[in-house]
């Protein structure tokens, strides 16, 4: 699978579940690479990104900014 279409995969996973890990790319998405095609995508249309921690480990949350869909 291209980057390209790993890259909408990912747009419809946060359009439709409105956020995201990596961890969950990796596992619902089957895509190997998510940090990576995440930030591709990023630079075509801005994703909001949250800090989170739970315990120990501290990871991010993103979804779609506003206005995109």
């Amino acid at each position: 699978m291209n980057a390209s279409k790993q890259q909408q995969i990912i747009f419809n996973y946060l359009k439709e579940n409105g956020k995201a890990t990596v961890r969950d790319l990796f596992i619902k998405c089957n895509i190997n690479s998510p940090t990576k095609r995440l930030s591709e995508l990023n630079k075509k249309q801005p994703l909001h990104k949250l800090w989170k921690e739970r315990g120990n480990t501290r990871y991010v949350e993103y979804s779609l900014s506003d206005g995109l869909v």
